[in-house]
């Protein structure tokens, strides 16, 4: 996830305000579509999973950006009865390029995802920043379309 390899990559970071963690359900908007509420405790192959039924991205990768060898997208609160909380939550999101006609492939730099944190609470900050941009592979050519206009006024 470190290298940019061509991909747009972005990273999503939420921290939580004075009280400690953050809790409660959170959704991901990319260009202008909503995933479904998710826990803070959802792992990264359900968030990819999410992401991936929105018709506007195409093919996505979800890489955590915490823990020992970045294994963990949060750091958890743990009481007795479980978690209640996250310290933090970090997740990195690779847009991968894709040659495959009839969805979103992914070229050039793509709107920022932004997260809906209506559900959660004690959120302190929350960021979401591109970690690389997106380019074309040499020698790739897009197909032309011309599109003609017509007024009946």
């Amino acid at each position: 996830y470190f290298v940019c390899n061509g991909f747009e990559r972005q990273e999503v970071k939420v921290l939580p305000g004075s009280s400690g963690y953050v809790s409660g359900l959170f959704k991901l908007v990319f260009n202008g579509e909503t995933t479904s509420e998710m826990s803070l405790f959802t792992s990264a192959e359900d968030l990819e999973a999410e992401l991936d039924k929105l018709s506007s991205v195409g093919s996505v990768r979800v890489h955590a950006l915490v823990g020992d060898n970045y294994t963990a997208y949060t750091t958890l609160n743990g009481t007795k009865n479980g978690y209640s909380g996250a310290y933090m939550l970090n997740f990195g999101i690779e847009f991968r390029a894709t040659k495959m006609m009839g969805s979103p492939r992914n070229y050039g730099e793509l709107p920022l995802v932004s997260v809906d944190a209506s559900g959660l609470s004690n959120v302190g900050s929350m960021t979401v920043s591109r970690t690389c941009a997106s380019t074309v592979t040499s020698g790739y050519t897009f197909e032309e379309q011309i599109i003609t206009l017509t007024s009946s006024d």
